[in-house]
């Protein structure tokens, strides 16, 4: 799923991403789909700012660097011994990430993603930082 919005003349891309662990479609389609995505955003957008995230189990993930110079954010195990939650952009000195223990009952780890100034502190003070910094 791609949500746009735009704010201070940027406009965002987000895309919420789920590939299961057994899938029952071809993962080819699944990797062919963002890549189709992703040129056509490139192609009618300036400057965009590209967030795609999710849990994508065992996929290989690598076109989203090689072919588009994306740079996967998270860094810590996120289920088990795993990392299977990324958070890719082509805007990485806008974003960071942090793992933590989820509020839910899962096995996964939460992923929260931030704007570069809002390390620590007051997140309400970072929301209107990251509002006021675009």
């Amino acid at each position: 799923m791609w949500v746009k919005f735009c704010c201070h003349g940027y406009c965002f891309f987000i895309a919420a991403c789920y590939h299961p662990p057994n899938p029952k479609y071809n993962p080819l389609d699944f990797v062919n789909q963002l890549r189709v995505t992703i040129k056509l955003i490139i192609s009618q957008e300036n400057c965009p700012i590209i967030i795609i995230t999710g849990d994508f189990n065992l996929l290989c993930t690598d076109f989203l660097e090689e072919e588009f110079g994306f740079s996967q954010l998270v860094q810590e195990v996120t289920h088990g011994t795993n990392l299977l939650d990324k958070v890719f952009t082509n805007r990485p000195d806008l974003l960071c990430t942090t793992v933590h223990q989820s509020l839910l009952k899962t096995k996964h780890m939460a992923v929260v993603t931030t704007d570069v100034n809002c390390t620590g502190g007051d997140q309400s003070s970072c929301r209107r930082q990251h509002v006021e910094t675009l």
